[in-house]
């Protein structure tokens, strides 16, 4: 079974500034190379890295999806080709906005859904709900997440959701979104 680490491009130029961004990610691939290990890049909206920020001054989501473009490019020079991207914010019309963009711009990359502090259940639920059952219908997302502020005895609880949400998407059953179906 591979397993797979996440990096968050945001949080590269923090550290070991008088390295270059390429020379970072190339000894994260490196590492993942070695190890048998797939990477997640993981761009929260709240993390973007300033150059992207600089370039898109006006528009968050654009600095998001180019972020994660610029390091799928980076991956693509190195030749490696065992990694996903996840484009998480808190708010679920984010979340879609920024997702549907990425598809869009690199419709070969798998992403991993996820709204980040989603909060406690209910409302946790149903912003990850609507996030993730309109996407899902598009046929946006390969894999998803779950996260809902909850103690650690119940975590498992977050699983139980995400199954519950793929099998409504997969029955036709749109929670968030009433008449909402499955397919173009």
């Amino acid at each position: 079974m591979s397993t797979r680490f996440r990096y968050n491009p945001g949080h590269l130029h923090h550290i070991e500034k008088k390295k270059s961004i390429e020379d970072k990610v190339k000894w994260l691939v490196d590492i993942a190379r070695d190890n048998d290990l797939a990477i997640r890049v993981g761009v929260n909206c709240g993390s973007v890295a300033p150059a992207f920020l600089d370039k898109y001054p006006r528009d968050q989501l654009a600095a998001i999806v180019e972020s994660a473009a610029y390091h799928c490019d980076l991956m693509d020079n190195l030749g490696f080709t065992r990694f996903v991207v996840s484009l998480k914010d808190s708010d679920p019309n984010k979340v879609m906005d920024a997702n549907r963009r990425f598809s869009e711009r690199r419709p070969d990359v798998p992403l991993h859904l996820g709204v980040t502090e989603a909060g406690l259940p209910p409302d946790g639920i149903i912003k990850t709900r609507i996030a993730f059952e309109k996407l899902l219908a598009q046929s946006i997302g390969d894999t998803i997440r779950v996260s809902l502020t909850l103690p650690n005895e119940r975590k498992h609880e977050e699983v139980i959701v995400g199954h519950k949400i793929i099998d409504d998407v997969a029955a036709g059953r749109f929670i968030s979104v009433p008449g909402l179906r499955h397919g173009p």
